[in-house]
């Protein structure tokens, strides 16, 4: 009976009879909304995200005699002995959150979240998340994704305090501790402006990993308030622009690559494509596994730093290849044709890139690997910042389309991802022939990775998935609001689609790169990278880390556009 289920379940059929609140069956098994419990669903989400916890949550429902999961079951057809049930028709605070925190309202089939302990018994315990089997789209969806993250979010390790008076902060659960990042909580002083919020590492701990600060109540308001004067301020005098800015935000996050999803079904033939002429040029020619002198190595700029020196160090001559912001610092098929000469060998492809967080799509790969099958080259492809992308499309290697994986070299590590930097362990991926070189080269430079980043690394490949994915969402959030603080500058910024990065333009303000991040960290101490740094044409831009908190962000936001405002104001204290 087991292997039957797990059967079922493994191939995308659910393995529960019985649909979950907000669905019912058709008579072939499909899950389809029921629209009365599907709209209760929805108020459950938009309660949580207006600060409501579980509790208030059920209490409003039950005061709205909102019709309960027991009572909805029988209702539709799935009998239970309501007599067996201490107030059926009540809503549960274990209900709200089973319903908060359930993938299935998404649209998903999620199979083997919970086991039975043993034949014997009919209790059951929940598994972790990593364990669940989830196929997407396989109904219609209940809530938006945007919807269900925000949730999740909010409902990490939230316990939404309720005041002496009754009343709740519309704050509760949303603020972080710039310094530690624990949550804050509410402090309420009765018939007192004392109201603020504490950091909890302070409050709880014993041994105070935090310092004792806080932030009124009154403060927050009053930063909302400037804010959203600030937003009405422009959509009041440029009420065309804002609707249209409003749109195309809306467009860009709305917008999915179904494409992208669909799953690669010729995996054999990739190897097929493999030519004599593929083997001769590349193979016996670099069979040593480095450049033959006068070889050329195409660079796209900016880029990082190492590329151009390297490839003197192993007397190439390096080729650089400007990309443009107009074009999202992505390299084009015409921009990479035009430097090819019967010298060039090898293209380095530095995406998701440092510095600009410029991202290279599937449909601007295929382009990109049209001219390197024509003109026969080679591919060192950077993925360095794979896993940080943003967006519905997750990033693709040139290695995974046809005819590349034989003329390419994927390289990447764990600094970025899995923030081990440091610890100085990456790894390459590439044809037999070459890594058997580099490998050899690399024993004799290098005795060994230390043992301790081996074993972390591997932790991270086992375990560390939902910790990329929670600063994949926190980098996000960054990026957001350090883009939208420089555009709020008057600065041409490009918005990075994946890394840590953003490469905003400081060419309005008359100084080149190198002056004004000297001028920046003598009179504001800040410190940023001039885009010189990455090449030549990086001048007019510098480049910025959204790594930090974003406390520190926005202080350095707030020094940036002091600095801005007045380049020649004597140096801060601190």
């Amino acid at each position: 009976m087991r292997a039957v289920i797990r059967a079922k379940g493994m191939s995308g059929k659910s393995t529960c009879n019985c649909p979950p609140y907000g669905y019912i069956k058709d008579e072939n098994g499909n899950w389809l909304v029921e629209k009365e419990a599907a709209e209760i669903v929805k108020r459950i989400y938009r309660l949580c995200i207006e600060g409501y916890g579980p509790m208030q949550i059920s209490k409003k429902l039950n005061a709205q005699e909102a019709i309960s999961p027991v009572v909805w079951k029988n209702k539709v057809g799935w009998k239970y002995k309501l007599e067996k049930v201490d107030h059926p028709e009540l809503w549960t605070v274990s209900a709200i959150r089973r319903i908060l925190s359930n993938p299935i309202y998404l649209g998903n089939t999620v199979n083997f979240r919970t086991k039975k302990k043993s034949y014997k018994s009919h209790s059951v315990v929940y598994l972790p998340k990593d364990e669940w089997v989830i196929f997407e789209d396989t109904h219609e969806a209940i809530i938006d994704r945007d919807t269900f993250d925000t949730v999740q979010k909010l409902r990490e390790g939230a316990r939404r305090r309720v005041s002496i008076d009754g009343e709740m902060s519309i704050f509760s659960g949303l603020l972080y501790c710039a310094d530690c990042g624990a949550k804050m909580y509410l402090n309420r002083h009765r018939g007192s402006e004392k109201d603020a919020f504490n950091c909890a590492s302070y409050r709880k701990e014993k041994e105070r990993t935090c310092t004792s600060h806080y932030i009124t109540l009154h403060a927050i308001e009053d930063i909302v308030l400037y804010d959203l004067q600030r937003v009405l301020g422009m959509a009041k005098g440029k009420e065309t622009e804002f609707v249209s800015m409003l749109q195309e935000k809306n467009k860009k996050m709305t917008k999915s690559d179904l494409s992208e999803k669909a799953k690669e079904c010729d995996e054999a033939e990739k190897r097929i494509a493999v030519l004599d002429r593929i083997i001769q040029n590349l193979y016996e020619d670099k069979v040593s596994g480095t450049l033959s002198e006068g070889d050329e190595v195409l660079i796209p700029e900016p880029s990082f730093v190492c590329y151009n020196p390297l490839t003197r160090l192993a007397d190439g001559i390096p080729v650089t290849i400007e990309t443009k912001a107009e074009n999202g610092f992505r390299l084009t098929a015409e921009e990479l044709e035009s430097k090819i000469t019967p010298k060039s060998k090898l293209l380095i492809l530095p995406f998701p890139n440092n510095p600009t967080g410029a991202v290279m799509r599937k449909e601007h790969l295929e382009e990109i690997a049209k001219v390197v099958r024509k003109h026969n080259l080679f591919v060192l492809s950077d993925e360095i910042y794979g896993e940080l992308t943003y967006g519905d499309t997750p990033h693709i290697s040139i290695a995974s389309l046809e005819g590349m994986a034989e003329r390419t070299i994927v390289i990447s590590g764990f600094s970025k991802s899995y923030a081990m930097t440091g610890w100085r362990l990456g790894y390459a991926l590439g044809p037999k022939e070459i890594i058997e070189q580099m490998t050899k080269l690399h024993q004799f430079a290098i005795m060994s990775a230390p043992t301790t980043a081996q074993y972390a690394a591997i932790e991270g490949l086992r375990h560390g998935d939902g910790d990329i994915e929670y600063m994949r969402n926190e980098y996000n959030i960054r990026r957001r609001l350090i883009v939208d603080g420089f555009t709020r500058m008057g600065l041409t910024c490009f918005e990075p689609e994946g890394a840590f990065y953003i490469f905003p333009s400081i060419k309005s303000t008359g100084l080149t790169s190198e002056e004004f991040c000297t001028k920046l960290i003598k009179s504001r101490r800040v410190a940023v990278i001039p885009g010189t740094a990455f090449g030549d044409c990086g001048e007019g831009y510098i480049r910025v880390s959204y790594s930090y908190s974003l406390g520190h962000i926005m202080e350095a936001l707030n020094r940036i556009e002091m600095f801005i405002n007045d380049p020649d104001a004597p140096a801060m204290d601190s």
